[in-house]
């Protein structure tokens, strides 16, 4: 059951990753596009309309890969509390507890 709680928590972390590596790319495309649009046209805004439809396209793809992940992750754990529901709720209330511990620290 902790397996499956990583995994998903993993999906998640990788999927949130994975969108800001896309922000800072559209950040550094929208620089090029400026730099580029101030001192040429033509060609060089063809070839930024295509980078900047290959970027779009990736980080559909990205964004996409991970959102199956964490389904099948969610799959799968949901499948381990069916089958081990006893256990699934002593990991939540060892969970709770965790949480309870750390949120009165600060």
């Amino acid at each position: 059951m902790p397996d499956n709680t990583k995994s998903v928590a993993n999906a998640a972390e990788d999927a949130k990753d994975d969108l800001q590596q896309l922000k800072l790319d559209l950040a550094k495309l929208s620089e090029t596009v400026a730099s580029l649009m101030s001192g040429q046209t033509g060609s060089a805004r063809a070839a930024v309309s295509n980078a900047a439809a290959k970027l779009r396209e990736q980080g559909g793809a990205t964004y996409r890969e991970a959102e199956s992940r964490a389904r099948e992750k969610a799959k799968d754990v949901e499948q381990a509390i069916v089958s081990n529901p006893f256990g699934a709720v002593a990991a939540a209330v060892g969970i709770g507890i965790l949480l309870g511990i750390l949120s009165r620290r600060r």
